[in-house]
This record gives C-alpha cells, structure tokens and sequence, in this order.
C-alpha cells in the first residue's frame, strides 16, 4: 500500500499540507483553552481578609490622605487591598515615666493615630499574608503603602471572608463612591425644585 502517492496525498485521502494544517489547528485550540482556564482559575482563587489597623505617629496632612475607597499597593506598586472605613482618628498616645517611676499615657498633640479597615487578597491556599518581606499577624508591627506614602501601622485583627462576601462589600464600596447615574440624577432634581422654591415669591 502505497503511502503518499504522486498527488502527495497521504494514504491517498488527505494531502500532507492540509494534515500539518489541521494538527496545527489543534494544536492551538488546544493551548487556548488551556491558557483561558488557568487564567480564569488563578483570578478567582483567592482568599480573602479583612484587616483591621492602627496607623501611628502620622502628621496631620498624613492622616487625611486615609480614606474609604484608598487603594493599599504591594511594595513594587501592585494593588493589595482597599481602604473599606473612614478612619477615627485622634493624637498620638505616647508612654512616659513619672519620677515615681509609674508608666502613663499622654497625648502628642503633633501626630496623629488612624485606625481603619481595608481589605486584601491573596493567592488561594496561602497560609501566610505576605505583603513585601513582611507576614501580617494579628499584634504585630509593620507597614503599608498607598500611592501617597508609606504608614507604619499596628495590626489589630484579621478577619477571613468568603469570595461571595468579598465580592459584595467591593460593590457595595463602588456604589458608596460612585453613586448611580439614577441617583445623582433624582439628586439634581431636588436641588432643582428647592432653588424654583427659594425664588417663588
């Protein structure tokens, strides 16, 4: 049995080129279903936390920058989490020694402390919060960056949240900051009607 005859027919069914063709066909719609799957697998395996922080020994113009809706970026300026509460904010406590030797508190009228919320992901199955050379725990010390400046911070607690919570506190963050079109408008035609109002005499 002939094998490729003079037409350069494979088994004198199919020619050669449309054969190399068709594997290479395969061949890439093979690799583009694996590339969208794994893509889609790593965007929503995720663990997900919520942070609870104090910010410390922050200048006043330091600790206006704290906001909701304030982006917290890795160390190379890749996004890590958001900022999900305003922060309260009050002076710097600081410890001193009386000559009795009794430890007390005191404010510092010149700096401010700024505790706040923001929540993170993290690769999925991580059993560690890394964010630079750093591993959040719970009473432990360290910082965070936002596109602003650097903030060292104290962790009050961690809290882990399931990707469907996640997910809803994001939108409801994003409605919170940018309100429907609907609703400005409904607002816009409040003001309308108080400024008709004001002018009827």
């Amino acid at each position: 049995m002939v094998i490729l005859d003079d037409k350069g027919k494979l088994f004198g069914v199919i020619n050669i080129i449309d054969l190399f063709a068709i594997i290479l066909v395969v061949v890439l719609l093979v690799v583009s279903i694996q590339f969208v799957t794994n893509k889609k697998t790593s965007v929503q395996e995720k663990d997900n936390y919520i942070i609870k922080v104090r910010a410390t020994n922050l200048g006043p113009e330091i600790a206006e920058t704290i906001k909701k809706g304030l982006f917290i970026n890795y160390p190379d300026g890749i996004p890590f989490g958001v900022v999900l509460t305003n922060p309260e904010v009050g002076p710097t406590q600081v410890y001193v020694t009386t000559q009795q030797g009794m430890l007390i508190s005191r404010a510092q009228p010149k700096l401010m402390d700024a505790s706040f919320s923001f929540l993170c992901s993290i690769p999925k199955g991580s059993n560690e919060i890394k964010y630079g050379n750093q591993k959040f725990k719970a009473g432990a010390t360290g910082f965070i960056e936002s596109n602003f400046t650097k903030y060292t911070v104290y962790i009050l607690s961690i809290k882990p949240v399931t990707t469907d919570e996640a997910q809803k506190i994001k939108t409801t963050l994003k409605d919170e900051l940018n309100p429907p079109v609907q609703e400005i408008e409904e607002s816009n035609d409040q003001e309308d009607t108080m400024k008709s109002e004001d002018k009827t005499p």
